[in-house]
């Protein structure tokens, strides 16, 4: 999950990663009794006391198992964030006794139990979404057998492009969501590059069906083998004005490792040990946002830091 939305003055890079509980595997022996008389009521009698008091198992474990409540939904474009008992200051807290995760039924009005989802998280991002289209969700604890607690209260939401169509609008230069059908990237705003020494069939860039963006690129002859996805526009700064880059990312948590280089020329493909004198690095890690320059050997070069408190 999540998108990253780039744009210049305005890309959409989503990352979805979905952790998936283990699903048990239930196993069931079936006896099949000879013809011994005398040993026909004693198997049938125990067959009945198993099934009364694995029911009455059940009903004692459904009953310990907290069901899902405070539910809430961030609507979006194609997408909406869905979280339960979700601390923002402790979003890692432990999960309620015996329970190892939650299941997610989900879909829309008429068919609210047509997608499933399994995590182990509080908070899922579920996508794609028709704008406009009401869905319904639920919520159900599970623990470690499978079993499921009583389901949550349903909540109802949908797509709403109304926040990225704003952005869109503030944005008048360079703009990307990857809202397009499953397959390529728009070739008329992304040029794509890849080192000479890559398989031709191991690289891709592509859209897949939630609307996220992918990169994969296989290196055969080379160990440091590179895949470029450059914009199809020019960052003008020759009115020596001001200009804005908007990352907008609409995961599921905070995207807070990335990188953006702007080059000064059109150079797609560079050394494995060098970049292109007089380029500008940006990138933040957590809480920490740098800006490094190229020199004129290609080396990298700190020029400030900023730590957010």
């Amino acid at each position: 999950m999540s998108h990253l939305l780039l744009a210049l003055s305005r890309t959409v890079l989503f990352v979805v990663v979905v952790a998936l509980l283990p699903t048990p595997l239930l196993l069931r022996s079936t006896a099949h009794s000879q013809e011994i008389p005398d040993m026909i009521p004693t198997v049938a009698s125990h067959a009945d006391h198993s099934h009364h008091d694995h029911a009455a198992h059940l009903a004692a474990t459904l009953a310990q198992l907290a069901v899902p409540a405070n539910l809430s939904v961030r609507q979006d474009d194609r997408a909406a964030v869905l979280q339960w008992d979700f601390d923002q200051a402790n979003p890692t807290r432990p999960l309620p006794s015996g329970v190892a995760g939650y299941r997610i039924t989900w879909g829309p009005a008429s068919q609210p139990e047509a997608n499933v989802r399994l995590t182990q998280h509080r908070r899922i991002q579920l996508q794609p979404l028709e704008n406009g289209q009401p869905y319904v969700a639920r919520v159900q604890a599970v623990d470690n057998f499978g079993r499921l607690s009583t389901p949550s209260a349903p909540i109802s939401f949908t797509g709403d492009g109304t926040r990225v169509e704003a952005l869109r609008t503030r944005m008048n230069g360079f703009f990307d969501d990857f809202n397009l059908p499953q397959g390529g990237a728009d070739e008329r705003k992304w040029n794509t590059a890849y080192s000479l020494c890559n398989a031709p069939e191991g690289n891709g860039y592509f859209i897949n069906p939630q609307f996220h963006v992918h990169n994969t690129i296989f290196s055969r002859d080379c160990d440091r083998g590179q895949q470029h996805n450059r914009a199809r526009a020019l960052l003008d700064f020759s009115d020596n004005g001001t200009r804005t880059i908007t990352f907008d990312f609409d995961g599921v948590f905070h995207r807070n490792i990335w990188y953006l280089d702007l080059m000064p020329n059109l150079s797609d493909i560079y050394g494995p040990e060098r970049f292109p004198p007089g380029g500008l690095r940006f990138s933040q890690n957590n809480q920490t946002l740098e800006i490094r320059r190229f020199d004129a050997n290609g080396s990298e070069v700190t020029i400030a830091i900023f730590h957010r408190c």
